[in-house]
Formats: structure tokens, sequence, C-alpha cells
């Protein structure tokens, strides 16, 4: 009984390991260089200031709306208008860094 137990927890132990290997884990496919942006896989270089900047503005309002969400205090009406303010907000940043 021990055996068959044994058995089934390493059989367990070995399908799991390779079920969550796809392959596409190699070094060319990372995008990003310790923390000097994102390059491709010949050495170009594709993420510049511009992206770091949209992607700072993303993060700042996508924490401005999370905080808007969990306000036990406004309406659900209030939360709804102020997330539709701060996405337009946010496209208007994103939109005079684009122009620049």
């Amino acid at each position: 009984m021990k055996k068959i137990i044994i058995l089934i927890c390493c059989a367990g132990a070995f399908t799991t390991s390779f079920a969550q290997y796809d392959g596409s884990h190699t070094y060319r496919n990372n995008d990003y260089a310790y923390g000097k942006g994102a390059y491709h896989y010949d050495g170009k270089y594709y993420h510049g200031e511009r992206e770091s900047q949209i992607e700072r503005i993303n993060r700042e309002f996508d924490f401005r709306i999370r905080s808007i969400e969990n306000d036990y205090r406004l309406t659900f009406r209030q939360k709804r208008v102020q997330i539709r303010d701060a996405e337009r907000e946010r496209a208007t940043q994103i939109r005079i860094l684009k122009r620049r």
C-alpha cells in the first residue's frame, strides 16, 4: 500500500512539474534587461522614454481608480463619475505626451 501511494505521489509531482513548462521561456524571449528597458532579441532598443512615461501615467491612474473603487464613503454613482473623470484625465495626459 505504501509503494502505491509513493508511486502516485511521484507520478503527480512529475506530471505537475512538466505541465507548467511550455518551452517559450528562453533567454532570447526576455523583454526586460535588468531595468534598462526592453530590448528585442537582436539588441535593438524599442522601449523608449515616452513609453516609460506612459506606463508611469497608467500606474498612477490605476492606483487612483482602485482607491476610488475602494472608497466606501462614495455612492456607486459618485464612484462612476470620478472614475470616468480619471479615465478622461489619463487619456488627456497620454495624448499630450504623444504630441511632444
